[in-house]
């Protein structure tokens, strides 16, 4: 059903009338976009607007809940390495847009306006990170 409900949602015609094409449409959970994330990966299920894909699938019964997936979260969530944690996340990313639990629409667009000269700011690594979390790291060379 979810799935089926995916194919349905033309985000582009619900978001660039709203947003002026400001905001990129969204796939993966939490925002995850290959220019915002180092966990970002090719490897999940693409779904395009199809509405004949869409009304097939409604036909089809719903599933349980993946405890693959939930498993895959729960362990990236304790892993400090940028790369076994992105190796942590590729299993819940690939059931996640396999199963389709929720339909992303966008990804906000958050302007960073820093002087010139100021190096080394860089938002957080997390979603719950704040902006300043490297603020050891900044210079202000000008």
């Amino acid at each position: 059903m979810r799935q089926a409900l995916y194919y349905a949602t033309d985000k582009e015609t619900m978001i660039d009338p709203l947003y002026y094409d400001k905001y990129a449409s969204a796939e993966l959970p939490g925002a995850i976009l290959k220019t915002n994330s180092q966990y970002y990966t090719e490897d999940y299920t693409k779904y395009t607007y199809d509405k004949e894909k869409a009304k097939a699938l409604l036909t089809e019964a719903g599933r349980d809940c993946n405890k693959e997936a939930d498993k895959a979260l729960n362990d990236a969530d304790i892993i400090v390495s940028v790369a076994k944690r992105k190796a942590a996340y590729a299993p819940l990313f690939k059931a996640w847009t396999t199963e389709v639990p929720v339909i992303p629409l966008w990804v906000n667009a958050v302007p960073v306006a820093a002087r010139t000269g100021f190096k080394n700011y860089k938002c957080g690594p997390t979603s719950s990170a704040l902006c300043a979390w490297n603020a050891w790291e900044w210079e202000l060379t000008k």
